[in-house]
């Protein structure tokens, strides 16, 4: 057989070995590690200042099976893990934090059919662990308010709330004005409720990862503008209603 004939032969299975192995990395982790590389790698700015997932890593947890998946972001590559070979509790639940080799990770279940999309429960709940770590919050508190429930208190915060929403789709400052007027009476009225609460931490969060959603959609090139406006639609439609009812 000519040397060049053997020499051919060889790349090609060496070609169709390595598409093999490529295609065992289930699309459903490519796609979401690429989403990840766009919006927490290439441009993190558009979304929140000096934030960015360099050096840290995600895990794609299949519990059903027996291999899952580590998604490095720094060198935008997956390896495949053995799921005898990780720690139990990463194979439990919609997602864990742990570390890797001394970098920061999540794992993500794969396999969990709930509501939440992994997309935004990962940049959601990374941005907990890694961009809020050096956040500091007065002790005790937590995601309601007291029994028995105040019906001032929630009244006070859904006009907050609708008069800040109004602002942001239609930029009118007597909306912010009235925004502040309900926001301050909330903090006059109920110091506690206010000095607990964890809308700080909750809600930077969710708009990191709304934020997060846009910039997946229209892409980093997008202008300030477009992803203003598609934001808008997300605070007016899904994120509104599940917040405001």
């Amino acid at each position: 057989m000519p040397k060049f004939v053997t020499l051919l032969t060889f790349l090609v299975s060496l070609t169709v070995s390595a598409a093999a192995e490529a295609d065992e990395i289930p699309t459903k982790v490519t796609e979401l590690a690429a989403r990840f590389h766009k919006t927490m790698v290439v441009c993190p700015d558009r979304i929140w200042a000096d934030y960015s997932w360099n050096g840290l890593r995600v895990l794609f947890a299949y519990p059903k099976g027996e291999t899952s998946y580590m998604w490095d972001a720094s060198t935008n590559s997956i390896q495949a893990v053995k799921n005898d070979s990780l720690p139990p509790h990463l194979l439990t639940g919609s997602y864990n934090f742990f570390e890797s080799e001394g970098l920061k990770a999540l794992a993500l279940e794969m396999n969990d059919s709930g509501t939440f999309d992994p997309f935004n429960l990962g940049v959601h709940e990374f941005f907990h662990y890694h961009g809020q770590s050096d956040w500091t919050h007065p002790a005790g508190g937590g995601r309601g308010t007291d029994y028995p429930l105040s019906w001032q208190s929630r009244f006070y915060r859904r006009m907050t709330f609708d008069n800040l929403k109004a602002y942001f789709e239609f930029g009118r400052e007597e909306d912010l004005r009235k925004a502040r007027y309900w926001f301050e009476k909330w903090q006059r009225e109920y110091p506690l409720e206010a000095r607990a609460t964890t809308d700080g931490y909750e809600g930077t969060a969710r708009y990191l990862d709304t934020l997060a959603s846009v910039v997946d959609s229209l892409g980093c090139s997008a202008s300030d503008a477009d992803l203003k406006k598609l934001a808008v639609q997300h605070v007016k439609n899904a994120f509104g209603y599940s917040v405001s009812g």
